[in-house]
């Protein structure tokens, strides 16, 4: 069973003990050939070669496990996290100084196309609009469960078939706890609505329509844009216009414009960069399990969003060891070079 350890000095989490360990140390990150792309579990037909789904979108009158599906959701065959055992912590209060958890939690797959399609930007809108209405579905599942606090829903794209499967698919990692990175966020929004009794994101919004100078694309329920302070050369950000915290609540029919911005994004960063490596995160809110004082205004003070981080640079020294970005395109001109994309 793996371990979620928390640095006493960040504060910030990891993961470990996620694989059996193995005799060298390159054994830990790379993927055995007769797993990659010749032998994909993940295409229609194969589906007995994955563990058994936990939820897929299918054809009326299809059997779980079988083909008729257009999107399928399973347990991650090489899970960080399970539900295999209780959730147990030591650490605060107790004889054990670290602050750790056992890996609790649950590590999804999101096989977003029947056919063996290797890249996002080869998607339909349809086949998009499937998928965020899935993730919809899995999020909402797994709020029910009280010793989850968070979903994370992300996508690792373009770091090649030595090291992940190519057919297109997403991730879902639920946790019983939040992410530093977002609860600094959260907490960052609570602040400034306990003091200007407004959302945060909602302003910023606000001032990239009215300077425009960051934005990619604007359209009806949407905004894409190059956030003000990038950390990665032409990292973008999507937004609703309307204020919502949770993507949860994304009308069925507002889906349709998110996937077309979501492609979009993405065709025009692979044109621009030559198809890079990239990141896409779903950031929304945490399941709100109740908790004196926790989440009295968050319905008011934040509001979901997707990050597309490409790594079109790598970071380096200053970038890991300050935590401090150095991103020579200012955002100002990467929205420019986006916008100014053709053919997308």
């Amino acid at each position: 069973m793996s371990e979620l350890r928390k640095d006493p000095i960040s504060g910030r989490w990891m993961i470990t003990a996620t694989r059996k360990e193995v005799d060298t140390p390159i054994g830990l990150i790379t993927v055995r050939k007769e797993e990659r792309e010749r032998d994909c579990p993940f295409c229609e037909g194969r589906e007995l070669e994955t563990p058994p789904e936990a939820f897929a979108l299918r054809k009326e009158g299809s059997k779980p496990d079988t083909p008729g599906w257009a999107v399928r959701v399973i347990p991650s065959k090489f899970g960080v996290v399970g539900l295999n055992e209780e959730l147990e912590r030591k650490g605060v209060g107790d004889f054990f100084f670290f602050d750790t958890i056992n890996g609790y939690g649950v590590h999804e797959i999101v096989i977003e196309s029947p056919l063996h399609i290797t890249h996002i930007s080869k998607l339909t809108l349809e086949q998009i609009e499937k998928v965020l209405r899935v993730y919809q579905v899995r999020l909402n599942e797994l709020k029910k469960n009280s010793l989850l606090k968070y979903g994370l829903i992300f996508r690792n794209q373009g770091y090649g078939e030595e090291i992940s499967m190519l057919h297109v698919h997403s991730q879902i990692i639920a946790l019983p706890l939040i992410p530093k990175s977002i609860k600094e966020e959260l907490s960052s929004a609570k602040n400034y609505y306990e003091e200007k009794e407004r959302c945060i994101f909602c302003d910023i919004i606000k001032q990239e329509l009215y300077s425009h100078e960051r934005i990619v694309s604007a359209g009806d329920k949407f905004i894409v844009l190059a956030p003000f302070a990038s950390r990665f050369p032409f990292e973008t950000q999507i937004f609703p216009r309307k204020h919502e915290c949770d993507f949860t609540n994304v009308p069925a029919e507002d889906l349709r414009e998110l996937a077309e911005k979501l492609k979009s994004t993405i065709m025009k960063t692979v044109k621009l960069l030559k198809d890079p490596p990239l990141n896409f995160v779903l950031h929304t809110a945490p399941f709100m399990v109740p908790e004196a004082g926790f989440w009295l205004t968050i319905k008011q003070d934040y509001h979901w969003h997707i990050e597309i981080l490409p790594h079109a640079m790598l970071a380096r020294g200053f970038e890991w060891g300050g935590d401090f970005y150095i991103n020579p395109p200012s955002p100002e001109a990467a929205a420019k070079f986006l916008r100014d994309v053709e053919g997308e």
